[in-house]
């Protein structure tokens, strides 16, 4: 069965990236933060946040829900500052608990539950209910996913072994967290990972597309990383937009072709 999935999802892939991706002129990218927020790295002089606006260009941040409990705290007027920047907010969860452990160990309404709790924290500040949360660890399964959705969510991921998502609508992980570890200097990691992201980039216009959502973590190597790789992708004829709003333009572009369709309903037979 595993190899049926395999060659299947390989069929469905190709068939997707041939009808249902963005292309020239329109190039977008979606900018995500994930694990925040941290008023260390978004704020002060040349924080994240400045970066963004000196650049003019809005990012999606998946705060942690536990981090916002204490609205007198710096972590909550760090996030209070990032929506009032006109940045969206989403979903990371309230306690960054791996979904497949979490399940094991509690039951799949835990899992709800904290996705919840996460909702109602940020609603709280921005005044606007989460509509996207992503997985800890990309942990995630079909059937948990198509739970999520029933409850309102979009779930971003990646392709895993539990679930296929399409080549333009698929989280693009940069990798940061692994180069942040590495034993190199601040300088080293940083090029690394803008080396890194534009090889990926060009990886993936190389199969023909031409948006992506790349997924950070609130780092300092990768807050400063963003100084070169915003200037870099726009002379590539990248434009910037919020999560949300990239989700808006595959919609409006009528990108959602019936190879699409196709694909959904293999997906649900695949990982059923």
């Amino acid at each position: 069965m595993f190899i049926i999935r395999t060659i299947v999802t390989v069929i469905v892939s190709g068939a997707i990236a041939a009808g249902s991706i963005l292309s020239p002129p329109d190039k977008y990218i979606a900018l995500t933060f994930d694990d925040g927020p941290r008023p260390e790295v978004l704020l002060g002089e040349n924080g994240l946040l400045d970066v963004l606006d000196g650049h003019s260009a809005k990012a999606t941040f998946f705060f942690m829900g536990w981090l916002l409990a204490d609205e007198k705290g710096s972590a909550y007027a760090a996030a209070k500052d990032a929506h009032q920047r006109g940045h969206e907010i989403e979903n990371h969860t309230y306690g960054h608990g791996a979904f497949r452990a979490m399940s094991d160990r509690y039951g799949e309404e835990w899992i709800f539950n904290d996705i919840e709790k996460a909702s109602a924290r940020i609603e709280a500040l921005t005044g606007r209910r989460p509509t996207i949360v992503r997985p800890p660890e990309w942990s995630i399964w079909e059937d948990m996913r198509m739970k999520l959705e029933a409850r309102g969510y979009r779930v971003a991921t990646k392709s895993t072994t539990g679930v296929f998502e399409p080549l333009i609508t698929e989280d693009v992980d940069t990798e940061d967290y692994h180069l942040y570890e590495e034993p190199l200097d601040e300088a080293a990691k940083q090029k690394r990972l803008y080396d890194l992201v534009l090889q990926k980039i060009e990886r993936r216009e190389r199969r023909g597309a031409y948006g992506h959502i790349l997924v950070f973590h609130e780092l300092s190597m990768s807050r400063e990383a963003m100084v070169a790789l915003i200037p870099e992708l726009r002379k590539k004829g990248y434009g910037f937009v919020t999560l949300d709003d990239y989700l808006k333009t595959l919609e409006s572009a009528r990108l959602r072709t019936p190879s699409r369709y196709v694909g959904d309903m293999l997906r649900a037979w695949l990982w059923k």
